[in-house]
């Protein structure tokens, strides 16, 4: 509970001061409930006297949804007549609603059944298993918050990406990475890959979240998963990228790769360095937009590429067999 507590106070998901409002109402109801049971158990034994004193400390110390869950717990221990009568229906109500109808059921035919110290049995159970719920409901929506804007954060990543050479022209610059050379265009490649597959994550995020549980929802909110799926992304981008500079994909939706040109350069011989620097290959503006619209959908599909591959890999296998 302490760390889901401190996980909710780094997202921010939850205002603290609706949170703690939340948290001091529950300890009024909580306090009433003691307060019947101190007035109804004058006669007490030393065990309750103890187990009531106890109680008593907590209510007054620190107030958070730890200690009100155990202030529940041990405050079940100690109903009986109509007062357990009464939480017992209540908690049924609440097991109705939240757990398997297996539970209720079979926690209504102990409520026949049971005699009162029974009864004070089950109501312990209930109570726990109504926090535990709550308890998994809780983690449930803070690892998925969590997920989402690690997500988000990746996916805004693929613009610094991918307007790199204008809003960080000095690092572009270290990285041999100018407008209009055929580094740029593997880079817009590169970063349109990425935006796919975190475009994809998030909105493939709600029905991922919906059917995962707590151990799965702790590793798809990892950074390392994300990754993992960006990474791919731009693989399959990349390899796409020299699929469509190949000509080994055709058609009227592709963008055309013009032949790479060296301005400024005679027939002096130059070094390797110095050609690298000064390469061009002149992308017309809708070549360019459809590179960046290509490259997209094969980080957004994960299957866009496999499939490419599979289908080259079978024509190169009918070229052998017709040989």
């Amino acid at each position: 509970m302490a760390r889901l507590h401190t996980l909710r106070g780094l997202l921010g998901l939850i205002d603290h001061r609706t949170d703690q409002e939340l948290i001091d109402q529950y300890f009024i109801t909580l306090n009433a409930t003691y307060e019947h049971l101190a007035r109804t158990r004058t006669e007490a034994d030393q065990a309750t006297s103890e187990a009531l004193r106890s109680i008593d400390e907590m209510l007054r110390g620190e107030r958070n949804w730890r200690h009100a869950y155990e202030v529940e717990q041990r405050l079940s221990a100690l109903m009986s007549g109509e007062w357990l009568e009464m939480e017992l229906g209540r908690r049924l109500l609440e097991v109705r609603q939240h757990l398997p109808v297996e539970n209720h059921q079979f926690y209504q035919q102990g409520l026949e059944s049971y005699g009162e110290e029974g009864k004070r049995a089950m109501l312990a159970r209930i109570v726990n298993d109504l926090q535990w719920h709550y308890e998994v409901v809780q983690a449930h929506n803070l690892f998925g918050g969590l997920c989402r804007i690690r997500t988000g954060l990746v996916f805004a990543l693929s613009f610094v990406l991918f307007f790199l050479p204008f809003i960080m022209p000095s690092i572009a610059t270290s990285l041999n990475v100018h407008v209009g050379t055929k580094s740029y265009y593997v880079l817009t490649a590169l970063s349109a890959g990425w935006m796919g597959a975190a475009f994809s994550m998030l909105l493939r995020l709600r029905s991922t979240l919906d059917k995962s549980d707590i151990e799965e929802l702790k590793v798809i909110s990892r950074y390392s998963y994300i990754l993992t799926r960006v990474i791919v992304g731009m693989g399959a981008s990349l390899i796409f990228y020299y699929f469509m500079e190949a000509g080994l994909l055709g058609g009227t939706f592709l963008p055309s790769f013009p032949a790479i040109t060296y301005p400024g350069l005679t027939e002096v011989v130059c070094s390797e360095e110095s050609i690298k620097s000064v390469k061009l290959m002149q992308m017309d503006e809708k070549s360019l937009a459809l590179l960046i619209i290509w490259s997209f959908i094969a980080g957004f599909s994960e299957q866009m590429v496999p499939n490419v591959l599979k289908s080259t890999e079978q024509q190169r296998g009918n070229g052998r067999t017709a040989r």
